[in-house]
């Protein structure tokens, strides 16, 4: 039996500069969910993402390359409280919080609260209860 060695997703190597000379290379699935991330040298970009991208191809993904991280609108950061709950803040692509979510137990728990609101968010309407 002949097995199909096909490619497995896409990952997008995106080039996020910083005003202090070093740059991050941030690594996103095909769902723009992060997955890895590195702080490199400004000097070293180049070489570094061809790096990166010969590693993602090598595990048979399609990878796309960005010098600039405006593909990246948003992120949430998952975090522990003060009391060791989880919870998740929503960063806007300026890096300032636009919301923060209530605390759950567990690190799954958080994940599938993030999804709950990256799958509802898009076809919520506004309440003004003012």
């Amino acid at each position: 039996m002949k097995l199909n060695k096909g490619k497995l997703g896409k990952i997008t190597l995106c080039v996020e500069r910083n005003s202090d000379g070093y740059a991050d290379i941030i690594v996103l699935d095909q769902l723009g969910n992060k997955v890895d991330s590195v702080v490199i040298d400004e000097e070293k970009i180049n070489e570094k993402l061809k790096e990166m991208k010969m590693h993602w191809e090598k595990h048979n993904y399609v990878v796309n390359v960005e010098k600039t991280a405006k593909t990246i609108l948003g992120k949430f950061e998952i975090y522990q409280d003060t009391a060791g709950k989880f919870r998740f803040r929503l960063k806007a692509a300026n890096n300032k919080i636009i919301a923060v979510s209530e605390a759950y137990e567990s690190k799954d728990a958080c994940h599938k609260g993030i999804r709950s609101v990256m799958k509802n968010a898009p076809k919520a309407g506004i309440l003004d209860l003012t």
